[in-house]
């Protein structure tokens, strides 16, 4: 069952040509152009382009550009019409529209030619701006075909409807719909909450209760797995339990809650389905497994050896990915620019090669065009404001003119900056790379090396720079007391300029292998060398290329080694009746997640974060979205839902197996992605180039959606690979990432930590209208300015519009230096700038009416407990606090994931103390919130 998010569902009709008279006709047109060009090659009829000579023979010669155009055009307009993505029908559009001016340009050329009324610089012009022209039309003889075979190979009557996903498609619920009488702001908060499909809890009804655990990777697990066992398991004097309908997790919170999940069991295996506070009790077996591997990704100099070596082994995969086309396309330019004469620089200094002229010409004359054509649109929008001494507001004026003089702007800047880069670019690229390499290939290989050597350490060094000791002992070396880096260099500048030096060197070393390659085919072609070689390498590469971009990105990504050590602490079961110990799951079963959560039990979701570009793309600042993961349903409100049952039925493949708990708790965690965030920066950048990534790419509910809204609406005979899922993540996948390409109707979304979207889980509580919730919140940020507090109250206002509010001064409670202090001659009195008075707060929750509850429903509780240095802890815990080395205690770093035994203990221990806090203030008369939290850029 797939739930739509509100969002349209009709294509442009320009999607629609999947008509079998219009493949004919582009297969006879490509037939002809091909069969033109044939006849034209077997009479040895010259092209002309390079020649600026007239021609005796005319007529032969303009058979080359309708050949061409046939070919390319056809080609282009065939991936075009076809194409389901827009980037691949962008390509086919693009490259018809250069096959058409390519071949205008040359038939232009040929007549004036034939005429002999033309001046040789004009000549010039039209043969470069034909050549130029081809170039990127060829790529529809790459696009086209693709895309034909796609068609041909997946074609099929949809006979049987019931297979189809447009069964699955069911309506929004009246409390989803449009809102009535205009209210706009109303109808996008109804869009934003779950629809009553997803939740037992819908409309009219508010009874849920939550138990949110925050992110903050192992530091957070530990204080959630202790909460957890308070509020589930409380002792036998103290308050009743906690039975929450939702447990929300986000990030390292859902490294316990995915424990649980997996603890409860299967819904077909024996014995009963247990309760949440029938597993993981503070002297059970499947407590201790995880205690003993808390120190998940590397427990051993073995494990840490793997542990690097896995890293290296991605590195390798996505760097072949990203240098094989600097090789391809070197090979491809080095042979053009020595078989036609386009440089308008010599590509080599140490040769009389024949040079373009008529470039500059070409460029001049774009140039001027284009400043034109913007002059142009000035002067028409200028005409459109209002005309002040009339007293009129409206806008008049010549709207289409101003329209075409912005398209032609914006194409001829197209054709001035492809020329420049064909011409001028490309060829001083070549210049340069054959000064540096001075003709030799062996400087060029030391160059990958080193910048391979170069980028492996920076990336070992960004995902460990927060590691505790290891720096300040390489620092040692180097000054006195291993202090780092001198204090007037901001927290962080320093790995920051690592990353940033490392991306350019990254960025010019691709640009010099395409040159340095480009100039040894040139001279090679030149020096009438054995051009067997150069085709053996361009196969060679290509094939190699070809094969790596039909491997899966996310299983040549960190994500597997990162899902199976997360596994190997935390995936475990109680022990089974006469056997003792706890029984961890096999790294080969495969724990779908329809197959986990019943009745009995509470809702799991894994809270996660997707990102999507266009006009799709969320608030300014915060380039993620929600995206959620379950036993039950798959999605968020800007992608839709669906039912995990029915997405784990139509994904195969690679796909199918991201669709696990297991998964979904390594996703919800991925830290490392390089378009998501609140400020993507070149970190994510850089760790995605070296395969250093952690989340995955997951089937959008969305492009279901709309594909069986295209199905119902094909007559006849429709495409079925327009509506499949992909069984793998293609290198397509890989390159999307890097460049930020997420259209919000692609068949999958990266998916990723879902502290990019929101560190609490809160706002995906509140989206399931709960109207009681506990939030464990064991973040980094330090009170009182709890900006992941703020950042979720200000998302649910925004969002949702929930209004969260606080009793004046609860805040301070929550703010180290606030506890009662210890004397002076105590041994503890140094913690006294850390201790606070309280650990928890109690907020009021105020659902608006687009929520779709009653009023009766409409107000809730909000407990939330911070993870702080508390008065109340006790004195084994304030000793470990006052112990050298432990002096951020309880703020330890999130890339701190080497968790020893007594960082743990601590952890879980304060995790216990505010789970029994918050139980306490649960069962106390409500109280009602006048304030909200404090936090930069959130006002009071």
């Amino acid at each position: 069952m797939i739930i739509r998010a509100g969002l349209p569902v009709a294509f442009p009709a320009e999607q629609r040509h999947a008509r079998g008279r219009t493949l004919a006709a582009l297969i006879i047109a490509i037939t002809a152009g091909a069969v033109v060009l044939a006849w034209c090659l077997a009479h040895h009829q010259d092209v002309g382009l390079a020649d600026p000579r007239p021609v005796s023979a005319p007529a032969p010669s303009l058979l080359y550009p309708v050949g061409y155009l046939l070919l390319l055009g056809g080609w282009g307009t065939l991936a075009y019409c076809f194409a389901w993505t827009p980037y691949a029908r962008w390509l086919g559009g693009g490259a018809a529209l250069c096959a058409v001016g390519a071949a205008l340009a040359h038939l232009v050329r040929d007549v004036l030619l034939m005429t002999g009324t033309a001046a040789p610089p004009i000549l010039a012009v039209l043969a470069t701006a034909a050549l130029v022209g081809l170039v990127p039309a060829s790529i529809a003889l790459i696009v086209g075909p693709l895309v034909l075979a796609r068609v041909l190979t997946a074609r099929r009557r949809l006979s049987d409807r019931r297979t189809h996903a447009g069964n699955y498609v069911v309506q929004i619920a009246p409390h989803s719909a449009a809102a009535p009488d205009g209210d706009q702001q109303g109808a996008r908060w109804r869009r934003a909450y779950v629809p009553a499909a997803v939740t037992p809890f819908g409309p009219g009804s508010g009874p849920g209760t939550a138990i949110c655990l925050s992110g903050g990777g192992v530091r957070s697990a530990s204080v959630a797995l202790g909460a957890m066992q308070q509020l589930t398991r409380p002792p036998k004097d103290l308050h009743p339990a906690v039975e929450p309908d939702y447990v929300v997790s986000v990030s390292g919170g859902g490294y316990t809650a995915g424990a649980y999940l997996q603890a409860l069991g299967r819904n077909d295996e024996p014995p009963a389905p247990r309760r949440l506070g029938q597993v993981f009790g503070e002297s059970s077996e499947e407590y201790e497994w995880i205690r003993r591997h808390s120190s998940y990704i590397a427990d051993t100099p073995g494990a840490l050896v793997v542990a690097l070596g896995t890293l290296a082994r991605c590195l390798v995969v996505t760097q072949l990915l990203l240098w094989c086309p600097a090789v391809v396309f070197g090979i491809l330019a080095g042979a053009l620019y020595a078989r036609v004469p386009l440089a308008a620089i010599s590509p080599v200094g140490n040769r009389d090669v024949p040079l373009n002229q008529g470039a500059w010409w070409l460029v001049a004359i774009l140039s001027v065009t284009f400043l034109v054509a913007i002059f142009g649109a000035c002067v028409c929008e200028y005409g459109r404001l209002p005309d002040s001494t009339a007293g009129s507001t409206e806008r008049t004026g010549p709207d289409r003119w101003r329209w075409l003089m912005m398209r032609l702007a914006t194409g001829v800047c197209a054709a001035l900056l492809l020329t420049v880069l064909v011409t001028i670019a490309a060829p001083s690229v070549m210049r340069v790379a054959d000064a540096l390499f001075e003709g030799s290939t062996r400087h060029l290989v030391w160059t990958g090396s080193v910048v391979a050597l170069v980028n492996y350490a920076a990336v070992v060094a960004t995902i460990l720079w927060r590691r505790r000791g290891i720096f300040a002992k390489v620092a040692g070396w180097f000054g006195k007391g291993g202090q780092g880096a001198p204090a007037a260099v901001p927290r962080g500048m320093l790995q920051l300029l690592i990353v940033v030096a490392t991306l350019a060197v990254i960025a010019l070393a691709w640009v010099v292998t395409f040159g340095g390659v480009a100039v040894w085919a040139f001279e090679n072609r030149l020096s009438g060398g054995d051009g067997r070689a150069v085709l053996a390498l361009l196969i060679a590469i290509s094939l190699l290329w070809l094969m790596l971009a039909n491997l899966d990105v996310t299983s040549s990504s960190l994500h597997p080694f990162y899902r199976r050590r997360l596994a190997r602490a935390f995936a475990v079961r109680p022990p089974a009746s006469g056997r003792p110990g706890a029984r961890p799951y096999d790294f080969g079963e495969f724990t779908q997640l329809q197959k986990f959560g019943t009745t009995a039990t509470p809702q799991f979701v894994f809270a996660a974060a997707t990102t999507l570009s266009g006009a799709a793309q969320g608030e300014a600042g915060l380039t993620a979205t929600s995206y959620t993961i379950g036993p039950d349903f798959v999605g968020g409100p800007d992608v839709g839902w669906i039912a995990t049952g029915d997405l784990a039925r139509l994904v195969r493949g690679r796909v199918q197996r991201d669709l696990t708990v297991q998964a979904a708790v390594a996703t919800s965690g991925g830290a490392f992605a390089s378009s998501m965030g609140r400020s993507s920066t070149g970190i994510e950048k850089l760790l995605a180039i070296s395969g250093a990534r952690l989340g995955t790419w997951l089937p959008n509910p969305e492009f279901m959606a709309r594909s069986s809204q295209v199905a119902a609406s094909e007559r006849g005979p429709g495409y079925a690979w327009r509506f499949n899922l992909p069984t793998y993540r293609g290198a397509g996948y890989l390159y999307a990432e890097l460049l930020g390409l997420h259209p919000a109707w692609g068949r999958l979304v990266q998916v990723t930590d879902g502290g990019h979207y929101e560190n609490l889980g809160l706002v995906e509580a509140l989206r399931r209208r709960c109207h009681t919730i506990v939030c464990i919140d064991a973040g980094g940020d330090t009170p009182p300015n709890l900006s992941g507090l703020g950042e979720a109250v200000r998302l649910a206002e925004a969002e949702l519009g929930v209004q969260i509010t606080f009793d004046d001064g609860a805040l301070q409670d929550l703010a180290p230096g606030t506890g009662a202090p210890f004397g002076p001659a105590d041994d503890f009195a140094a913690l006294n700038a850390r201790i606070t008075k309280g650990c928890v707060l109690e907020g009021r929750i105020d659902y608006p009416a687009a929520s779709g509850l009653d009023p009766q429903h409409r107000r809730g509780r909000l407990i939330f407990a911070k993870a702080v240095l508390w008065q109340g802890c006790p004195p084994w815990l304030m000793t470990y606090a006052n112990t050298k080395g432990h002096e951020v205690f309880p703020y330890d770093s999130t890339a701190d994931q080497w968790f020893d035994e007594g960082q743990f203990a601590a952890y879980a221990e304060l995790g216990r103390l505010i789970g029994q806090e918050a139980l306490g203030v649960l069962h106390q008369p409500v109280r009602t919130g006048t304030a909200r939290p404090q936090t930069p850029g959130l006002a009071a």
